[in-house]
């Protein structure tokens, strides 16, 4: 098939990418998920609360009945261990998720690269080269014609023009490879899956 008329710039591929890729949104999930674990491990210092309802009966004989809270005091544990590792977890989530995302931009930057390669050498086939060996054939049967050149200068021609459109094919086969390398770049499928 024939190119498409534009490529994706750069900052819409990362975009989409953004959007696509399901490494980069379980990555953001799980910061999300340690974020909020940090304020609920600053509570961890506290332990068990117990909260229950008190009856009880006075010597008098009055009957009381009220609200009860057991709250432990953190002499010993003071929750410092269970806060640094939500908060470790936290950072190590949202480091490996920065590195996801250099990662992407790498991969999308390097199959770009490749894709503009590959279209300018289809381009270049399709503009210059093809034309150019077709033109060369015309000009040779004209000059066969008058009996300028021989038979064999005429199939060299041909020859050529054959060459120069497997080339042209050859071009269009690595445009179309180098546009699938990045589709998977966008959707995050590496050369190994």
């Amino acid at each position: 098939p024939d190119l498409p008329a534009t490529e994706l710039e750069p900052p819409q591929l990362e975009q989409l990418a953004l959007q696509q890729r399901l490494d980069l949104a379980i990555a953001r999930r799980e910061v999300d998920i340690a974020q909020q674990r940090v304020p609920i491990a600053r509570l961890a210092a506290l332990g068990e609360i117990e909260a229950d309802v008190h009856f009880e009966k006075e010597p008098s004989g009055e009957h009381t009945v009220g609200p009860g809270i057991v709250v432990p005091i953190p002499i010993f544990n003071t929750g410092r261990a269970a806060r640094r590792r939500a908060e470790a977890e936290y950072l190590r989530a949202k480091h490996l998720l920065d590195a996801l995302t250099a990662e992407s931009a790498s991969q999308l930057r390097t199959a770009r690269a490749n894709l503009a390669e590959a279209r300018a050498r289809v381009e270049y086939y399709r503009d210059v080269i093809l034309p150019r060996r077709h033109r060369i054939v015309e000009l040779t049967k004209l000059e066969h014609n008058a009996m300028l050149v021989g038979v064999f200068q005429l199939l060299q021609a041909r020859q050529n023009e054959a060459e120069a459109q497997r080339g042209s094919i050859e071009a269009q086969r690595e445009y179309w490879s180098a546009r699938t390398d990045l589709d998977r770049a966008l959707q995050g499928i590496g050369e190994d899956n």
